[in-house]
């Protein structure tokens, strides 16, 4: 049920997303390839809170913990189904998501995450690079890999309050 709010949240917010960023999601296949790469990266922050919070484990240890599970096998902490396979898997319209535990309690859950999504292919270059963590802020940086000092984005800079599990 998760997996399926959080998808309809994906396919009505895109093109919103997309406007407050600046290109419009008819545009070219690099701008909605950002927006798609953004709006993926929000979806991320959305199910590592509730993974967080539905497991009492932190967040997870990979990325594909978030994805469905195969076959008949019920959802669990190693496939808790609050995204679709493909974002599971670290693939973004163009971009790559690699995540990573960046931080952890004194009984070793994951408490802080990192995740980049960065343009995949031949085509990289000239494309902007994005970056969130447990704070959910996406930022971004042209032509180079974003961090967690790279500037906000636009709409990005007003949010505040990240929800760390289990402090």
């Amino acid at each position: 049920m998760a997996g399926l709010i959080l998808g309809y949240l994906g396919i009505t917010s895109i093109p919103f997303l997309a406007m407050v960023l600046g290109f419009p999601p008819w545009g070219s296949e690099d701008s909605r390839n950002q927006a798609a790469a953004v709006q993926n990266l929000g979806t991320l922050n959305i199910a590592l809170q509730t993974y967080a919070a539905s497991y009492g484990k932190g967040f997870p240890e990979q990325l594909r913990q978030l994805g469905p599970p195969t076959g008949d096998a019920a959802l669990d902490v190693n496939a808790s189904g609050f995204v679709a396979p493909a974002l599971a898997s670290g693939k973004s319209s163009g971009y790559t998501l690699s995540y990573n535990v960046t931080g952890r309690d004194a009984d070793g859950r994951p408490i802080a995450y990192s995740i980049h999504a960065d343009p995949a292919g031949r085509e990289a270059s000239g494309q902007p690079h994005f970056f969130t963590d447990q704070t959910q802020l996406i930022r971004t940086e042209a032509n180079r890999l974003a961090t967690a000092g790279s500037p906000p984005l636009p709409e990005q800079s007003r949010l505040a309050g990240a929800y760390l599990p289990n402090q």
